[in-house]
């Protein structure tokens, strides 16, 4: 089934797909707290349309009425509170779809899969030590 919904011309319907890759990718994409199982979504908008294997961790249906029901399983990065961080990415999520397609969303279901511990980032390499900056003699020639 399609998501709808109705204008003065006619009905206008959505594709479950273009829910996923419009609306919840990008939010995943600048989500600091909740990655998919298959790992952390690039910010590169062909990367998000071009993600493989999504299908299996979003799952967008409609109701009779046309209204949204998704369904994701997520991973939840080590450390913040799970409950008000899935609260506030449900909330983002409802806001991108009903801007981005105007439908309205019933449910946004979020199942944790598991705890996402991001790789320690690299040292950084130390200092140049502090002396004495050496100087080239410029030397302008005369012609």
């Amino acid at each position: 089934m399609k998501g709808f919904f109705e204008s003065e011309l006619g009905r206008v319907y959505i594709d479950p797909g273009i829910i996923t890759r419009l609306c919840v990718l990008p939010e995943l994409a600048l989500s600091d707290v909740f990655v998919l199982p298959n790992g952390p979504i690039s910010n590169e908008p062909v990367e998000m349309v071009n993600r493989k294997g999504v299908d299996r961790y979003v799952h967008v249906e409609f109701n009779a009425d046309g209204m949204v029901m998704i369904e994701m399983r997520l991973m939840v990065r080590y450390g913040p509170s799970i409950r008000s961080s899935a609260a506030l990415f449900q909330e983002k999520v409802v806001r991108r779809i009903e801007a981005s397609t105007g439908l309205k969303v019933a449910r946004v279901d979020v199942k944790i899969d598991g705890i996402f511990r991001p790789p320690e980032p690299a040292a950084l390499p130390a200092p140049p030590e502090r002396g004495a900056i050496a100087y080239e003699d410029v030397q302008e020639s005369g012609t």
